[in-house]
């Protein structure tokens, strides 16, 4: 058994294809990609965050330590502009350390794999909502910045 928080080591318990996780890297790739390119060109700390976890993700191997920077970079900066969401997910961070050191290594990976996918979902969401709004927006909506470079001419 392969231990980690990659997908690849998530999706051996489930004995899925190769095909399945190939696919499933690609669709976190195009997303992460999407959301940071087309999104704000800011370069934050949650889309850092987001860019980080999406690396963890879809790499071969990664660690469970390595979710230090996810939570450093996108969670607590959540904590302060979205506190609901923030403290939500600080909390699915932290629990696990005081609740799940006695299980065995291979259950503490999954958990920690679940939340990294977890985290990086919400990131997704939070930073790709704004392309969303925009793609559903109706033809005749102003887009704000047309209606600012008519305010100025």
């Amino acid at each position: 058994r392969t231990y980690g928080i990659a997908l690849s080591a998530l999706l051996i318990p489930l004995n899925a294809p190769p095909a399945i996780l190939w696919l499933l890297r690609a669709a976190i790739i195009l997303i992460t990609l999407a959301v940071a390119y087309f999104g704000d060109r800011t370069l934050t700390g949650p889309k850092i965050a987001l860019l980080v976890a999406a690396s963890l993700i879809v790499s071969p191997y990664s660690g469970a330590l390595t979710l230090v920077v996810v939570v450093a970079l996108g969670v607590i900066p959540l904590m302060i502009t979205r506190p609901a969401i923030g403290y939500t997910l600080y909390a699915l961070y932290t629990l696990p350390v005081f609740f799940f050191w006695r299980l065995p290594v291979p259950v503490q990976d999954t958990i920690w794999g679940g939340l990294l996918l977890i985290g990086w979902g919400v990131l997704a969401a939070l930073l790709g909502k704004p392309l969303l709004d925009k793609a559903n927006r109706e033809p005749g909506d102003l887009d704000q910045n047309a209606s600012h470079a008519t305010r100025r001419c």
